[in-house]
């Protein structure tokens, strides 16, 4: 299962591809997110918003490449808020920019305008979209929390354009 995550070790961490005879293919800044896709046995495959503007993927050897506490924050440790829904309390997170939601089989459901909050308790991201980011309520402009198609759907991030956190459409608090 694949993250939304946030590099809030404090401090940039240089990316080096073990599979591109670890060269140095970009650098996650503090407060960036990126997506962890995988790891295990000190090897973790990102995607993340390359120096040239590329959305990308890189392998990490954290055994060569340390990489420090707090490096992989799970974005859900740093929501914009809170909300009780329906009895459940979830964690909120605003979304700067309008941006499309699709349902689970990637087919397009909403526009989600720049403004609304939304809603989870995952961190969980798309497995063919890495940048689409799991959520199960909509705040409407009325304030109410609408339910989404089968309870959970994919929110653009735009993290493959704007990944800081000053920058990132789907933003908490980090």
């Amino acid at each position: 299962m694949s993250e939304l995550c946030i590099n809030k070790s404090g401090s940039v961490y240089p990316v080096y591809d073990m599979f591109k005879n670890y060269a140095h293919v970009g650098d996650i800044m503090n407060r960036e997110a990126f997506v962890r896709r995988s790891g295990d046995s000190g090897l973790i495959s990102i995607d993340f918003l390359g120096p040239t503007g590329s959305y990308i993927n890189a392998s990490i050897n954290t055994n060569k490449y340390p990489c420090g506490p707090k490096f992989e924050s799970r974005c859900t440790s740093y929501p914009y808020g809170t909300a009780v829904i329906k009895g459940v309390t979830y964690k909120t997170f605003y979304m700067r920019q309008t941006k499309n939601a699709y349902t689970a089989n990637a087919s397009f459901w909403t526009t989600i305008p720049a403004g609304s909050l939304v809603a989870t308790n995952e961190a969980t991201v798309g497995d063919t979209h890495s940048d689409w980011k799991l959520i199960n309520y909509v705040r409407q402009s009325n304030g109410n929390w609408i339910d989404v198609p089968g309870g959970y759907v994919f929110v653009d991030t735009g993290i493959s354009v704007g990944s800081g956190y000053n920058s990132i459409a789907f933003y908490g608090s980090w």
